[in-house]
């Protein structure tokens, strides 16, 4: 198996040092986009919707891993965030989602050694026969559709 690495170089937690994050404040602002698409929230955890403007700001997490330049990340804030629904503040959901995650990477690493997985080869197998069948039930359904309207003197479907 091949292991896709991340594309910008990271560091680990101990590697970040606390004023490397927290005495920047990250400026959050409207950013037009014509890419619509569900982005993830980095204060809750959960996503946008397809919105043409997004909330973005850019996190300065200190120097890159080769030294050679800076570390940042985009942050993204969902509208559902922005709006404080439920009366919760922004810092009280950042800690919210972070404990969250926290508890996602202790059960992640309790898998490390435990996963028994089908091949890629027979996923790629198991995927073809399952749209195979799709289509054997649609055209069914065509057939079926077409025979029902045919005895009624009704039209077929233009399709």
């Amino acid at each position: 198996m091949t292991l896709r690495a991340h594309p910008q170089p990271r560091q680990s937690g101990a590697d970040l040092k606390e004023n490397d994050m927290t005495d920047n404040v990250i400026k959050v602002s409207l950013t037009r986009t014509n890419y619509l698409t569900r982005w993830h929230c980095h204060v809750c955890g959960g996503r946008t919707e397809k919105d043409p403007v997004l909330a973005e700001g850019k996190q300065d997490l200190g120097p890159s891993g080769d030294g050679k330049g800076c570390n940042s990340r985009t942050v993204r804030v969902c509208p559902n965030c922005l709006e404080g629904a439920d009366g919760v503040s922004l810092d009280q959901r950042l800690e919210s989602f972070a404990r969250w995650l926290e508890y996602e990477a202790q059960i992640t690493r309790a898998m490390i050694g435990k996963l028994q997985v089908p091949s890629f080869k027979e996923w790629q197998d198991a995927e073809k026969a399952q749209e195979a069948a799709w289509a054997e039930d649609r055209a069914s359904d065509i057939e079926s559709h077409r025979a029902c309207k045919a005895d009624d003197g009704g039209s077929t479907l233009p399709f």
